[in-house]
């Protein structure tokens, strides 16, 4: 696993997830309306699997993996989908490609 340096993490990817009503969670401060995901490290290739990225709000207070697939375009796809199918309450996912 490599993590990401801070330099490193602005070129790259990052999902904002949107609520749809201001939401309570596992969080302090109150009710959130968004969050920025980040790309918190890269885990290296296995035989069962391919690349896989860490993605990481430290606002929400989530953390998940994806598959990386062929290019960072694909990596944030399928971090999109990946969040869409595990929030439970009703939201949106943009994707902000930074310098990629």
């Amino acid at each position: 696993m490599s993590y990401i340096s801070l330099k490193q993490r602005d070129k790259l990817p990052a999902l904002n997830l949107i609520f749809d009503k201001p939401t309570f969670g596992y969080w302090d401060g109150g009710a959130k309306t968004n969050g920025w995901f980040k790309v918190e490290a890269i885990y290296p290739k296995t035989k069962a699997e391919g690349k896989c990225v860490k993605w990481g709000c430290w606002e929400l207070n989530m953390w998940f993996t994806a598959g990386f697939g062929r290019s960072w375009k694909h990596a944030a796809s399928f971090a999109r989908r990946r969040l869409l199918n595990e929030t439970k309450r009703p939201c949106k996912v943009e994707i902000d490609m930074g310098k990629c």
